[in-house]
């Protein structure tokens, strides 16, 4: 049965790119079922004003803060799912 509203468990919640590839990564490698929600936080008028004050470089650093990334297991497995992240150091 696959992950959805009524067995799931949220793993983890990141806004780092970085981290939801990792994470993706090792849930897979180790055979978790998981879901990733993204959030997206932005708001047109920061993210435009930002980038007229500072430049895109300001842009950049808020399209990575806009985003969240929720990772979700099954109840089952989420004890499993974390001491593999703890083992992982993720």
């Amino acid at each position: 049965m696959a992950v959805n509203i009524f067995n799931r468990a949220e793993l983890l919640m990141t806004n780092s790119r970085r981290r939801r590839d990792e994470l993706s990564e090792l849930l897979k490698s180790k055979g978790f079922d998981f879901v990733v929600k993204t959030v997206n936080r932005s708001d047109p008028e920061l993210s435009f004003d930002a980038q007229r004050a500072v430049g895109s470089d300001a842009t950049k650093i808020i399209d990575e803060a806009s985003n969240n990334y929720i990772f979700y297991v099954k109840k089952s497995a989420l004890a499993q799912a974390k001491k593999a992240m703890k083992e992982a150091d993720i």
